[in-house]
């Protein structure tokens, strides 16, 4: 975006002055070290946006430190489909997903629960011990239940 102004700043600078061969030669030289300063090396990889959570985020997880009971739902239960999530006493329907790799995504959810309805993005990153973080652990840690 700087190239561009600077570039469309160096043609409407000189087009508004009567030119010679040393003030084109000195334009263009300006444009083409513009444009080389600003051109980036090497890009980082674009975060791309889907419309479902990647599989590897899909399953029940719970909170330790006696997790994935089978007898009730525990209140740290987080049920996970590529379309919604499911806690305890509120819900989400998947609006967008952000991929920002395999094992780390931001979900745009509209979210229900106990007469209420609001917007809300969460941060999920899948950790190398297998556990879930969510929003750098304020949302909580969960692990995967079998």
């Amino acid at each position: 975006m700087k190239t561009r102004i600077l570039l469309i700043a160096t043609v409407c600078l000189s087009a508004c002055s009567p030119q010679t061969d040393k003030d084109t030669d000195s334009a263009s030289a300006s444009v083409s070290e513009t444009a080389s300063i600003a051109a980036p090396s090497s890009a980082a990889p674009a975060a791309s946006v889907a419309a479902t959570l990647p599989a590897a985020f899909v399953g029940k997880w719970d909170a330790p430190p006696k997790p994935c009971s089978t007898s009730y739902r525990a209140e740290m239960q987080l049920d996970i489909t590529p379309t919604a999530l499911s806690y305890f006493e509120s819900g989400g329907r998947v609006k967008s997903v952000k991929v920002n790799s395999p094992t780390d995504v931001v979900a745009d959810l509209a979210m229900s629960g106990e007469g209420e309805t609001w917007e809300k993005s969460i941060h999920m990153v899948l950790t190398d011990d297998g556990t879930l973080t969510i929003d750098a652990g304020e949302g909580g840690v969960r692990v995967r239940c079998p």
